[in-house]
């Protein structure tokens, strides 16, 4: 049979556990008193039912074995609970980790923590004695993380927009059978290295934009005597090292060394691949193909879309933000193709441009 312990203290408990607090003063009243129903009732708004609830939940009862841990969960659009009962969870981070809460989301709004003597009526096999533990509850309460940051970056790339207008045709129209490739792969915008430690170089987002930048100029340097006719621009393939606020890959679930927050890194991305495109178009015809990292594959693609919609109508720039992770163009009798991890890396990429694009294939 259940023995519930009416003292005062365990009462406190309970009322902490369910978001009340007893006073001072009533706890004075109370202290030499055996607390009952009209007096919970004078010292809280909490209804009777509920209170009676959560004794029960709560209850030392005679039992065979351990008490099992127990999880529960309440979410609504802004705010969660969550309430464990275990000998093990001792803490807010383990509750946690232990409910499953996605922290990149919700963040902890206040939180109670309780402990209670639990004696067992069931003999161990070395002894007699019924076994006590000690069970503890957390009860956390949580509010959703408000992404103002992530909202006032993409406002800053909108605002932007029209700051750019529709420039002159391309200096290079005419057919000359050549075209310009720029596929700049694993710049990881907001990488942190310290060069003590890699043995190479510093590198941060400011580094990593000013290379970017850099290597754009030269490729058109080099390429503009050439007179290209088309240039393939590619974006994606690990562009940016982060995608959340939790530094961690998508994927694989690495935690990353980094040098800012998210926001920033996807301001810097907009806004290097803008004026890179916009360089691009001041020579020829250029085609924006979106090829996804295992970094960024989700952070890229809404970029791209973003580029899309910037360009969306200029003649001049088309973008393809298709859903393949696999992306190839024939030029001439010359088949080309981008991928960022090649799915079996025994295998040659040639190989899997003949499987990929058979028809293509056959062409070139």
């Amino acid at each position: 049979m259940a023995r519930v312990h009416y003292q005062l203290e365990r009462f406190k408990k309970v009322l902490d556990e369910v978001g009340y607090e007893i006073t001072a003063e009533d706890y004075d009243k109370l202290k030499f008193q055996k607390p009952h129903r009209a007096s919970l009732r004078r010292i809280s708004n909490l209804n009777w039912k509920d209170l009676k609830q959560s004794v029960k939940d709560n209850v030392f009862e005679d039992t065979d074995t351990k008490p099992d841990t127990n999880i529960e969960k309440n979410f609504t659009k802004d705010r969660g609970i969550i309430t464990t009962k275990s000998l093990n969870i001792k803490t807010v981070d383990d509750a946690l980790k232990e409910a499953e809460v996605d922290t990149a989301i919700w963040e902890v709004d206040r939180y109670v923590i309780n402990s209670w003597e639990v004696t067992m009526g069931a003999k161990s096999a070395n002894s007699d004695i019924p076994q006590t533990y000690t069970n503890w509850q957390v009860k956390v309460w949580l509010k959703r993380i408000k992404l103002d940051e992530i909202v006032s970056a993409f406002n800053n790339v909108v605002l932007q927009i029209p700051e750019y207008k529709v420039t002159a045709p391309p200096r290079f129209t005419a057919a000359s059978g050549t075209a310009l490739e720029i596929a700049i792969v694993d710049v990881h915008l907001a990488k942190l290295a310290w060069d003590k430690e890699t043995g190479r170089r510093n590198y941060k987002t400011s580094v990593a934009v000013k290379d970017y930048e850099e290597v754009i100029d030269k490729n058109l340097m080099w390429a503009e005597p050439f007179k290209p006719e088309k240039i393939f621009f590619i974006v994606g393939n690990d562009l940016m090292h982060i995608e959340n606020y939790s530094g961690i890959t998508p994927i694989a679930g690495h935690l990353l060394d980094t040098d800012s927050r998210f926001p920033k890194v996807a301001e810097a991305a907009f806004e290097i691949n803008l004026k890179a495109i916009y360089k691009c178009r001041l020579i020829a015809k250029t085609e924006v193909i979106w090829i996804p990292g295992n970094h960024d594959p989700h952070a890229s693609l809404l970029l791209t879309m973003m580029l899309r919609e910037h360009f969306r109508n200029d003649n001049m720039v088309t973008v393809d933000v298709g859903p393949a992770k696999r992306k190839a163009r024939l030029w001439g009798n010359l088949l080309v193709g981008w991928a960022h991890e090649i799915n079996n890396r025994q295998s040659a990429w040639a190989n899997e441009l003949a499987q990929a694009f058979p028809q293509e294939w056959g062409k070139s």
